[in-house]
């Protein structure tokens, strides 16, 4: 956080990262097992293949007082959790 500027205002930069997994199977039924694995390779697995990603979300605003730096940290928590709670239930409902 930098110094207070005029009014007494300060500027801070807030930030969450969350990580998460993904998988997938690129499959056709109208391709044979061996065509399906020579088109998609890996990503063809029976027990799919997945990736890790990770996701950033920041801020960067002036802050009248450090009561608002709280209450701008929890709207960007409550904004990345809900993505994360989004991702788990696209997941669980494929």
């Amino acid at each position: 956080m930098q110094a207070a500027g005029p009014g007494g205002r300060r500027r801070a930069r807030v930030s969450r990262l969350i990580s998460f997994s993904a998988s997938h199977r690129l499959h056709s039924k109208s391709l044979s097992n061996e065509e399906n694995l020579k088109l998609f390779g890996k990503c063809n697995n029976p027990n799919g293949h997945g990736h890790n990603y990770k996701g950033e979300r920041k801020t960067d605003e002036i802050f009248k007082s450090l009561a608002n730096i709280i209450v701008v940290s929890k709207k960007l928590m409550d904004s990345m959790n809900a993505l994360d709670l989004n991702e788990k239930l696209n997941r669980s409902s494929k």
